[in-house]
């Protein structure tokens, strides 16, 4: 066999294998919406899921980073016509400026559930208001807020969802913690709030999504914040701003004793479902073309050892 027949046969063979592979599709549906409902399986087989819960809210006055809601993915038999609980938690409420001590601090994020896993809401971040030691700590959730002042701890994360939200300075300066995200800590405060820590990257959709990001920690009066981590986290600052709206990103921390002196929310939660679609399996015209090639290389390869 010549070298052009073999490389006549190779290109065939490359082509035909890349038309059939590309007509593959997938069916998915997204719940975005906050609150509870229910997803009917359509099918007997395999369902591959994405469940993120709500971030958690920044703190207020100087105030640490929230933490990202929690981060599942996976897969699950189903069963035709079965119902199946979805659940898509709301984003943690920012820090308030409040006669009341606790409100200071982030609130943490709403659980978003897919049949029986539960990715648990990002930790609210720690607070200066009211001065209170109690409230300068990161709460625990899918991944931790940060804390401020203190010294203190950040939040811990969930184990597998999450990690742990940054710590503040030893020194107890007013520099916050980043919230943890579902792929790294949260910064620790140092000289500069700590940045949210990284989320992680989804294909689930056929295209690349970031999620559970957490934000950036609030610093002391009269200087900037950090930036939310990649996955939608908020950026700490004068105002902070809140973790992107179905990433489950975490709310920024506050910097200054200036009115609103809020922290920023977290954003909502969201469950993606995907499954193959064979019914909508139908080439686009490239396919066909590639298709075509790799047949008429083929055939070409049989006219010639039938005649030889």
């Amino acid at each position: 066999m010549n070298t052009l027949r073999k490389f006549s046969i190779c290109i065939g063979t490359i082509a035909l294998m890349l038309a059939l592979a590309q007509t593959a599709t997938a069916a998915s549906i997204s719940f975005t919406t906050v609150g509870t409902t229910s997803w009917t399986a359509p099918f007997d087989g395999t369902v591959q899921y994405l469940v993120v819960a709500g971030g958690g809210g920044g703190g207020a006055a100087q105030g640490g980073g929230g933490g990202a809601g929690g981060f599942l993915t996976g897969s699950l038999s189903v069963t035709n016509g079965t119902n199946y609980p979805v659940t898509v938690g709301a984003g943690g409420v920012g820090g308030v400026n409040s006669g009341n001590n606790d409100l200071g601090h982030g609130r943490t994020g709403g659980s978003s559930v897919f049949a029986t896993f539960t990715a648990v809401g990002g930790g609210g971040a720690g607070t200066t208001w009211r001065n209170q030691a109690f409230l300068m700590v990161g709460y625990a959730g899918g991944s931790g807020g940060g804390a401020i002042r203190g010294p203190a701890s950040g939040g811990a994360g969930t184990s597998g969802q999450g990690n742990k939200g940054g710590d503040s300075p030893p020194d107890g300066s007013d520099f916050g913690g980043g919230g943890g995200g579902a792929g790294a800590p949260g910064g620790n405060g140092t000289t500069v709030g700590g940045a949210g820590g990284i989320g992680i990257l989804s294909l689930i959709t056929g295209s690349p999504v970031w999620y559970a990001g957490g934000g950036g920690g609030g610093e002391a009066s009269g200087t900037g914040g950090a930036l939310g981590g990649l996955g939608g986290g908020g950026n700490g600052g004068v105002p902070p701003t809140s973790g992107q709206a179905n990433t489950g990103g975490g709310g920024g921390g506050n910097t200054a004793w200036a009115a609103p002196y809020s922290g920023a929310a977290g954003g909502s939660g969201i469950v993606i479902l995907s499954w193959p679609d064979p019914a909508n399996d139908i080439p686009e015209p490239a396919t066909m073309i590639l298709l075509a090639t790799g047949l008429a290389g083929l055939l070409r390869h049989a006219r010639r050892r039938i005649g030889a």
